[in-house]
């Protein structure tokens, strides 16, 4: 009942005075017009002779404000994101425009590389030359599996909890297949990180990717030195961070189940908690072990927050197989332990994995976690850092980037060049 009444008044009633407040700003200044395009960006000097074009389908806006927040940008999707590429391709000589995707931009230029993001792209690229390298940027799963993995776990949750209404997926795909389809199957090359079930499911394009990694961004509140970590505290306690929207998806009803039948192991949420989970998982939210926190990134809060992550260790997830998500990712940039069913590329013994996102198999996962010894826990914590580094550092991402649109290695894909 108490996590329920927290996240009444510190989410729910906070997010309908948020929305109240921007849409009376909105009324009274106007809405902003929509960026549609930004075109020959050469922002970045030191690159060659911008002999080549490229043209990048995204937001222009998230190019305005990368160069407003720089060097402190605060989203990686899709600021610093965009931030990268562009800089990216200028680096290696190409004049960079960017369109939005639902704009009306016409193709007059003839461009070197196309990158593309996303079911909007196809009014674009059949515009573009045939020598015209196609690139899309994959953050996510194939669209046919995702729907398949999402069916799977609403239907589960809809029996275990006997729902009767149908629930809408989160993240819905739908009018979008078409889009998503065509692309897939023109890109020359996809980029992203190297998550290999997510990867896999894209099927005979999976030979088609080049892994460049992708950034998180660390958020700092949850940077904790070393020195101040209670690792023998930590083995009982668990967080979960969640970015925007999918509890389903993302495995939250899943964990609270887990934890609820796991009473000596706390379960911290640090996500927004969605109305699924709020009507149907009353018993197990009302668990002592279970605790919403989400509110605790304000000022007032932070020193509880900190406090905290002095005794927490593990970070717990089971999403469908999306691959990384980034506040995943920041986690493992902080020390935390990955733990539960996850997708992730060289796993190794420095991470408590579940075979499957069965209630039961995670259960078994999170209490090894907590029985694993405090030395143990010391080189896992220092193999996320590395983990992160290597993968999820938008620094080393940016290199990447750099080298995948490299004239040695522009339009190929990482299979080619191990070859």
């Amino acid at each position: 009942m108490f996590n329920r009444f927290k996240i009444a008044i510190f989410q729910n009633v906070r997010s309908k005075v948020g929305e109240f407040v921007r849409t009376r700003r909105a009324k009274s200044s106007g809405q902003a017009k929509r960026l549609d395009s930004v075109e020959g960006i050469k922002y970045f000097k030191e690159g060659e002779a911008f002999d080549k074009n490229a043209l990048i389908m995204l937001y222009p806006d998230a190019w305005l404000t990368a160069k407003r927040e720089h060097p402190n940008i605060k989203l990686y999707n899709h600021t610093g994101f965009v931030y990268s590429i562009v800089k990216a391709l200028n680096l290696n000589g190409y004049r960079v425009d960017m369109i939005h995707p639902d704009s009306d931009f016409v193709v007059e230029k003839d461009y070197d590389v196309f990158i593309g993001h996303g079911a909007k792209s196809e009014k674009f690229v059949t515009q573009l030359a045939d020598h015209t390298i196609i690139y899309q940027y994959i953050s996510g799963l194939y669209y046919k599996v995702f729907n398949q993995e999402s069916d799977a776990r609403y239907d589960r949750f809809k029996l275990k909890n006997n729902v009767k209404e149908p629930l809408d997926h989160n993240r819905s795909m739908e009018g979008m297949h078409h889009g998503l389809e065509f692309l897939n199957n023109r890109a020359d090359v996809l980029f992203t990180i190297h998550c290999p079930r997510m990867c896999a499911a894209y099927g005979t394009n999976s030979s088609k990717f080049y892994y460049t990694g992708l950034g998180a961004y660390i958020d700092p509140l949850f940077i904790v030195d070393d020195a101040e970590r209670d690792f023998e505290k930590g083995r009982k306690n668990f967080i979960y961070v969640g970015g925007t929207s999918g509890n389903l998806q993302k495995g939250l009803d899943l964990l609270i189940e887990a934890f609820s039948k796991t009473p000596d192991l706390n379960l911290y949420i640090y996500c927004k908690v969605e109305e699924e989970i709020l009507q149907y998982c009353r018993k197990e939210l009302a668990s002592k072990n279970i605790h919403y926190i989400y509110h605790w990134r304000f000022p007032i809060f932070q020193d509880k927050l900190k406090s905290l992550l002095k005794e927490c260790i593990f970070s717990v997830h089971a999403p469908i197989n999306i691959g990384m998500g980034t506040a995943f990712m920041a986690t493992l940039g902080v020390g935390m332990i990955p733990v539960g069913y996850l997708d992730i590329n060289d796993p190794t013994d420095d991470e408590v994995l579940s075979s499957d996102w069965s209630v039961e198999s995670l259960m078994v996962a999170v209490t090894k976690a907590s029985e694993m010894p405090v030395y143990w826990c010391k080189k896992a914590s220092s193999a996320s850092l590395v983990r992160y580094k290597h993968y999820c550092d938008p620094q080393e991402v940016e290199k990447n980037f750099i080298r995948m649109f490299s004239s040695d290695h522009v339009g190929k894909t990482s299979k080619e060049l191990e070859s």
